[in-house]
């Protein structure tokens, strides 16, 4: 120890009878996206921007037998399960990734989307399938 200044610490020695504690490594913060933060920091997520998707507004749906669907004709009602005003999905690969409204654009049919889907889940799940 004489090549050590007076003013530098020394460790001390471990203990050999104390049991050894091991620290996990810290978890880097996951990052937070803001709408207004460019594309170019969602890392190599741009590759997959082309990517087609089948996007689906479901107004409603309904079960009924194979005799009643031969029984439609023109001016046939066929009642489904949501009610006037209630909110109806746009579906993204046949999950629910939005709720919102239909409105008219130019003479055409459009989506107003009111609400997205909790986003807190791995993910909405689909809607049943009627069989």
């Amino acid at each position: 120890m004489a090549d050590t200044p007076s003013s530098e610490v020394q460790p001390d020695p471990p203990d050999e009878s104390a049991p050894a504690t091991v620290e996990p490594p810290a978890e880097p913060a996951a990052p937070i996206r803001t709408a207004a933060q460019p594309m170019q920091d969602l890392g190599n997520l741009h590759r997959m921007l082309d990517v087609p998707l089948d996007m689906t507004v479901e107004l409603g749906r309904t079960q009924m037998p194979l005799s009643e669907v031969l029984r439609l004709d023109t001016g046939s009602v066929v009642t489904i399960d949501r009610l006037p005003g209630e909110p109806i999905d746009l579906l993204i690969n046949g999950r629910v990734f939005a709720r919102g409204e239909v409105v008219v654009v130019n003479d055409t049919f459009g989506f107003r989307v009111t609400e997205l889907a909790d986003g807190g889940r791995t993910g909405p799940e689909p809607r049943p399938q009627g069989d």
